[in-house]
C-alpha cells in the first residue's frame, strides 16, 4: 500500500513524547514530462497533498499529541533529500523505515538505511517494514546509531 512505511514511521516518531516538533520529510522525483510541463510544480503539489493526507489519516484522531508535525516535500533522491532536511532543520533524531531488501532488489534499489547508518552525524531510529506483509502487526525494532 502506498504510504504504509510513512504511516509506520510517523507513528513511531510520535511515540517519542518529549518531541515538540516532527518534520515529515518526503522525497519525490518529478518526471521529465513534469519538469518540461511546469518545472515539476504539479508533481510537488501532488507529493505535498499525499504527505498531508498520510499525516491526517495517521494522526487525525490523536488528541493526545502536543507536537507540531510539519510536512516537508523536496525533489531528489531519498538520501540527499533526507540529508538536506537534516542540515536545514537540525533535528535530534531521524526515524526511518527500511524494507530489508536483499539479493537482486538490494542491487537494484540500493540500501537507503545503510547509507544513513554510515553517515556518522545522524542519530537514527529505524523501523523494519516488510515489503510484502501487512504493517498493522509489525513490532517496532529500535536501533540507535551513536554519534
Amino acid at each position: 500500500e502506498r504510504g504504509a512505511a510513512a504511516r509506520e514511521v510517523l507513528k513511531l516518531a510520535c511515540m517519542i513524547t518529549s518531541a515538540d516538533r516532527v518534520f515529515a520529510v518526503h522525497a519525490f522525483m518529478p518526471s521529465v514530462f513534469d519538469l518540461m510541463r511546469d518545472g515539476g510544480d504539479q508533481a510537488r503539489a501532488t507529493a505535498q497533498h499525499e504527505l498531508e493526507q498520510i499525516i491526517l489519516e495517521t494522526l487525525g484522531r490523536r488528541c493526545d499529541l502536543a507536537m507540531h508535525i510539519e510536512p516537508v516535500v523536496l525533489a531528489g533522491e531519498a538520501v540527499s533529500v533526507i540529508l538536506q532536511a537534516w542540515n536545514a532543520y537540525k533535528p535530534d533524531l531521524l526515524a526511518l523505515a527500511t524494507h530489508g531488501r536483499s539479493g537482486f532488489a538490494l542491487g537494484l534499489h540500493g540500501s537507503f538505511t545503510d547509507v544513513m547508518i554510515e553517515n556518522d552525524s545522524v542519530d537514527l531510529l529505524i523501523h523494519h517494514v516488510p515489503a510484502d506483509e501487512d504493517t498493522k502487526d509489525v513490532e517496532y525494532d529500535v536501533e540507535r546509531h551513536a554519534v
